[in-house]
């Protein structure tokens, strides 16, 4: 019985030094799992906004945002912006849709003047 008992202590106490070994590897593993975690958390929340943005469109509830700051505070970042000319002007074009569905049918084109005020929308 003490024999054994020594040698769960044994045991026990090289386990511990090979934790306090990779512990750098295994805070790091850590930090990633929890940073995934905040990943789907953002990712969620900005597919919910989306489907929020989509029926506000679907029932032309969309012009009544005017500005740039307005459709964001609602709805949230675009996954992309870029400046394109139109009729002689320069807008910025702003792309909605779900974060990870890449070739989805479900878009929203928003574009703005160099004042950031909403100019025209494409569903």
């Amino acid at each position: 019985m003490n024999k054994t008992l020594g040698w769960l202590l044994i045991g026990l106490a090289f386990c511990g030094c090979a934790k306090l070994q990779y512990l750098p590897e295994l805070l790091t593993l850590k930090d990633l799992s929890e940073s995934k975690a905040r990943t789907t958390l953002y990712i969620d929340s900005q597919n919910q906004k989306f489907a929020n943005m989509l029926a506000a469109a679907k029932r032309g509830e969309l012009k009544q945002y005017h500005t740039k700051k307005e459709f964001q505070t609602a709805f949230g970042d675009p996954v992309m912006t870029r400046s394109i000319q139109r009729g002689g002007k320069i807008l910025t074009e702003c792309l909605y849709r779900r974060q990870t569905d890449y070739f989805a049918r479900d878009k929203i084109y928003l574009y703005f003047d160099k004042e950031d005020r909403l100019v025209d929308t494409q569903f």
